[in-house]
């Protein structure tokens, strides 16, 4: 459970690395001979995970041509608006399929943008097309377009609906690249919904079908979503292991967007699972040169995003506000509204952790504004999540229970269940914290039925340096909450004490404070006995076992990490007894 949501973190690694914010990627296949291949190449480098069906609008008439060829240069300059009035201009003298691929591409413009119903409607006009003129690969690539549409907007079902109806009709024509897409997109979808065992069975279809017919780039596609999938697990090694495969497949075909991207997932985890702050940051200066050699733009925001966010990890918030700043002028440069918000939210965390609280909530009141304009959802939760932890930083517990509210109502109404346990368990403290006793209990335990739904949860100490204020200001809400709740002896409230000594012995872990970190596992331990929580017990064995682990105290840890594995194969619980056994595994080694 993370007290703190940098916009960057979870779905938008996952964003880095699926996500990110998670972004529409659209299928194709790409008809060509006079059109120039460069010229394609690089607009599909600049636009990153977006790809384009052209049908024959390379050799159509004259005025179709022209205008179509304008619109791609506009595209290759970020210049969205600009494109999608040269595609128009296209089809007033285009016909048949070249039709469906002109509403195609003018879809593309508006999801840049981050206009998602626009681009729907365009999609969706490509469907209907496609149907009219027989051409079942432009309607299986719109079909596909559509789902991530919704996923986009976190309408999760929805999006699954179009994905397997894209899938079944590329089956239907023999099209397995496309079908390969459609596999890994509902790779993303369960990712999304915390199926982590299905996101991966989906993935791992989709790297089998991408190998048979030697895709090599979405075969390194899905090498990076495996290994988001084993590090949300908590599987780390294997997470690396599957990120360096995708570099080194990037480096093979040489596709250095793609070499990029990898390069920024391996950072991602090197800084957030072990702390490597130098590392990191010349494997994201690596991928910021690469960026700016092929003229990505967006990429380059981007990566100046994640160096922001790794200097603020380290403490260096001066540093980390002039990368957001230039990430920021960037963004704005380019119309992209969605990082322009996430950026804004970064800055607004940047001056939570300095104290500066007005100007803090200045840039996430900005960052909310925007996400409400392009109905980004989730992003606009976690703007909801942070105003609410500024105020109540400021002391204005009724009005950070407001904003809380309201983001706990829209992470349940697109079922975002992070946003759901984070806003509540924060409601459940300020109710604590204003000695409403049953109003705290009540929201603890929906807390605890919506945790349930989302094992395993993210749980890497690294997370916490993500947290508004940094460490010790997240030790501090914590120990706000022990003395709230230390003045009641009900069963529920000792359940958020041992939540929050547990929370507690995880900072002093990641501080280094290990005796201290020891001390607040052994009270969580006891309390979870006392109220008979058998699944906090387990977690709480771990915990020691980790921190003997790390005082090379092998015999120890073993003991305590077969204590809790044992609990957990009576509790049947797959993913705790994998994880557990592996890290068992790796002791012996040792």
């Amino acid at each position: 459970m993370i007290l703190g949501i940098d916009a960057t973190l979870f779905w938008g690694i996952v964003a880095t690395v699926i996500v990110g914010a998670i972004c529409i990627i659209v299928a194709i296949i790409i008809y060509r001979k006079t059109a120039s291949k460069k010229q394609v190449e690089k607009l599909e480098q600049q636009i990153g995970e977006l790809k384009v069906y052209l049908d024959g609008l390379p050799k159509a008439p004259d005025p179709v041509r022209i205008p179509f060829e304008q619109g791609l240069k506009a595209m290759e300059k970020y210049k969205w608006d600009a494109a999608i009035e040269y595609f128009k201009e296209a089809l007033n003298k285009a016909k048949g399929k070249q039709l469906v691929a002109l509403f195609n591409l003018i879809g593309i413009c508006h999801e840049e943008l981050w206009e998602p119903n626009e681009a729907l409607k365009d999609f969706e006009k490509s469907v209907s097309l496609a149907e009219d003129f027989s051409d079942k690969i432009g309607k299986a690539i719109a079909l596909g377009n559509i789902g991530n549409i919704y996923l986009a907007k976190r309408d999760l079902d929805t999006a699954l609906k179009y994905h397997e109806e894209a899938i079944k009709l590329n089956r239907e024509i023999g099209n397995k690249e496309d079908e390969a897409k459609d596999l890994g997109n509902i790779g993303n979808i369960y990712f999304v919904k915390r199926d982590l065992e299905l996101a991966l069975r989906y993935h791992e279809e989709a790297l089998k079908l991408n190998r048979v017919v030697n895709n090599k780039r979405d075969e390194a596609k899905d090498l990076n979503n495996i290994g988001l999938v084993y590090l949300s697990k908590g599987d780390l090694e294997k997470a690396l292991d599957y990120q360096q495969q995708a570099k080194e497949i990037a480096i093979q075909i040489g596709d250095k967007f793609l070499e990029a991207k990898q390069l920024e997932a391996i950072a991602y985890i090197k800084v957030l699972i072990n702390g490597e702050f130098e590392n990191a940051l010349n494997l994201y200066n690596g991928a910021l040169k690469i960026h700016e050699n092929i003229g990505n733009k967006k990429g380059v925001a981007k990566v100046l995003k994640n160096i922001g966010l790794t200097y603020k990890m380290r403490g260096d918030l001066d540093v980390a506000l002039k990368y957001y700043e230039d990430a920021l002028k960037i963004n704005r440069e380019n119309k992209d509204k969605k990082n322009e918000a996430d950026v804004l939210g970064n800055i607004g965390l940047i001056y939570l952790t300095k104290g500066e609280l007005e100007k803090a909530i200045g840039y996430c009141e900005e960052a909310k504004k925007i996400d409400e304009e392009i109905s980004d959802k989730e992003n606009l939760e976690i703007q909801l999540t942070n105003i609410g932890l500024i105020y109540h930083k400021k002391g204005d517990l009724d009005k950070a229970l407001e904003y809380h509210e309201k983001a706990l109502k829209l992470s349940t109404d697109i079922s975002y269940k992070l946003g759901q346990i984070t806003n509540l368990c924060y409601i459940s403290s300020i109710y604590l914290g204003k000695e409403d006793i049953n109003k705290a209990i009540n929201y603890w335990n929906q807390y605890l039925e919506v945790k349930k739904q989302i094992v395993p949860l993210p749980k890497f100490i690294g997370l916490y340096y993500h947290a508004p204020g940094g460490l010790d200001e997240l030790l501090k809400n914590f120990e706000e909450i022990l003395r709230d709740a230390a003045q009641f002896n009900d069963d529920v409230v000792k359940e958020i004490k041992a939540f929050a000594l547990s929370n507690v012995g995880l900072i002093y872990a990641a501080k280094g404070d290990l005796d201290k970190a020891m001390n607040r596992f052994e009270e969580a331990k006891k309390l979870s006995e006392e109220f008979g929580n058998k699944d906090d017990l387990a977690r709480q064995l771990r915990n020691i076992g980790l921190i003997h682990a790390t005082k090379c105290e092998e015999k120890e840890a073993l003991n305590y990490y077969n204590q809790a594995l044992d609990i957990f194969k009576q509790l049947g619980a797959r993913t705790e007894i994998e994880q557990t056994e592996r890290i068992i595994r790796e002791l012996k080694i040792k």
